[in-house]
């Protein structure tokens, strides 16, 4: 049988979210402090990217083997198009400071949930549309790809029902944001 074995990363922060590259040789690991980590060698290696934000980071994709994003407290979403060697804060109009707890990635399509906020890209992270959700108490704990032309946020409406959310990739009908239409499901 298999079993669980451990490896030492060198911090005493926590850590909250992983992504492995698919390759069985780079992972990467984020967490409080703005703790980005690469694990290489099957875990054998841990290298921590300096000059990162000290926020902490919840969540992180990779796009590709260059781009990726990751999402954490105080609305930080970072972005790497050099294969994680430096990582740029994002300004997206309509985020402030909503903590951001999900994020994933389909081709070019990123999504990112969070505390009364949603958010997504078409055009890998060049433009976004962002719902707010700031009248609501609805906290967005996930966010996934059902399929290569929806996307589901999963979360809670302040601990007292779940919530589902649907959004559908079609092309815009009209106007800039047509298709920013997120609907709780059913």
């Amino acid at each position: 049988a298999n079993i669980w074995t451990s490896g030492n990363v060198g911090l005493t922060t926590d850590l909250h979210g992983a992504h492995d590259m698919g390759d069985n040789a780079i992972g990467w690991v984020v967490g409080n402090d703005g703790r980005v980590v690469k694990v290489s060698q099957g875990g054998l290696a841990y290298y921590v990217i300096p000059d990162i934000p000290k926020e902490t980071l919840y969540d992180i994709v990779f796009l590709s083997d260059t781009t990726g994003f990751i999402v954490g407290k105080m609305g930080t979403v970072l972005k790497t198009t050099d294969s994680g060697a430096s990582w740029t804060k994002l300004s997206i109009n309509g985020l402030t400071n909503e903590t951001l707890y999900s994020v994933d990635a389909s081709g070019d399509n990123v999504a990112i949930a969070g505390d009364k906020i949603l958010i997504v890209s078409e055009d890998a992270g060049v433009t976004w549309d962002v719902q707010s959700l700031a009248g609501t108490l609805n906290i967005f704990r996930d966010v996934f790809f059902e399929s290569s032309t929806s996307i589901l946020a999963v979360g809670t409406d302040y601990d007292v029902k779940s919530i589902v959310y649907k959004y559908d990739l079609t092309p815009k009908v009209s106007g800039a944001d047509a298709n920013l239409i997120l609907t709780p499901e059913p």
